[in-house]
């Protein structure tokens, strides 16, 4: 007589092995690809935020009393719109007579780079605009007052270029022509002519700072 025991075993061993193995559990779903950011000059400006530019003329001159001490505008790419914002005033006088200048206008102006660096540190822009100003001159002697003022629209167009010691830092040269058109001008309140109109080259040093990411 077969052990009852050693039959279970047996009949145990035969019915794991027919039974079919388990199913692997399914491959994990492959990971998203991640987007990778263009990457942008290491030395260039900030791709878009805001702008503040120093403007020191090189010669003084008409150009010296028309333009302003700085431009402020927004950056976007390779493109700057903005506005100078110009205002001179002062004033001469000896023992017998004073003469005092005011001078103002606002200019919107577009900066436009056309070249870079590899490492973007350096540009080469266009610059242009075109705008609104009025002039007053005041003489006053012992005697008599006279007054002059003149419209004029002050045009703008040159090229410029500029360095970046830092992403939002640059120093820069600028040359081109500056062309105000004076559009009336009166003495003691008479109008003396409508229209005129004088040239200049301008040269200018640039002090950039950019705020932005």
């Amino acid at each position: 007589m077969r052990n009852p025991i050693l039959i279970a075993l047996l009949a145990t061993s035969s019915f794991a092995r027919a039974q079919p193995a388990p199913p692997e559990p399914p491959a994990p779903p492959p990971a998203p690809p991640i987007a990778i950011a263009a990457a942008e000059p290491a030395g260039g400006p900030p791709q878009t935020g805001f702008q503040l530019q120093a403007r020191m003329p090189t010669q003084f001159g008409l150009t010296t009393l028309i333009t302003p001490g700085f431009t402020a505008g927004y950056r976007s790419g390779n493109l700057v719109i903005g506005a100078e914002l110009g205002f001179t005033a002062g004033k001469v006088s000896d023992n017998n007579n004073s003469t005092s200048v005011l001078l103002y206008h606002l200019m919107p102006v577009i900066y436009l780079d056309v070249w870079q660096s590899t490492d973007g540190r350096a540009r080469l822009n266009l610059v242009g605009g075109a705008g609104y100003g009025q002039g007053k001159v005041t003489t006053q002697s012992s005697t008599s007052t006279s007054e002059s003022s003149a419209s004029f629209i002050p045009l703008l167009a040159g090229i410029g270029g500029d360095y970046y010691l830092h992403k939002n830092f640059a120093i820069g040269l600028e040359g081109g022509l500056q062309l105000p058109i004076v559009t009336s001008i009166k003495s003691n309140g008479m109008d003396t002519m409508t229209t005129a109109a004088a040239e200049s080259v301008h040269g200018m040093v640039r002090f950039t700072f950019v705020v932005g990411r």
